[in-house]
């Protein structure tokens, strides 16, 4: 797992969990609850991992396009 801080509050994991038999990438924005424990918010997607691959070659394309 990877984790950013994305502000004070919140912070950016990058996962892979099975759900249903298939291998899901996630990237989900976690918050802290009263309690102190991290919980997903709905903020996120989950991608199969062969889209997920397709997905993020597209990102790192239109990054090195923008720079």
């Amino acid at each position: 797992m990877k984790e950013f801080d994305k502000n004070t509050r919140e912070k950016v994991r990058i996962f892979i969990e099975e759900y249903a038999g298939k291998q899901l990438l996630h990237i989900r924005v976690f918050y802290q609850d009263l309690d102190g424990e991290w919980k997903p918010t709905k903020k996120g997607i989950s991608l199969r991992l062969e889209l997920a691959e397709k997905v993020l070659r597209g990102a790192l394309d239109e990054l090195k396009a923008g720079v």
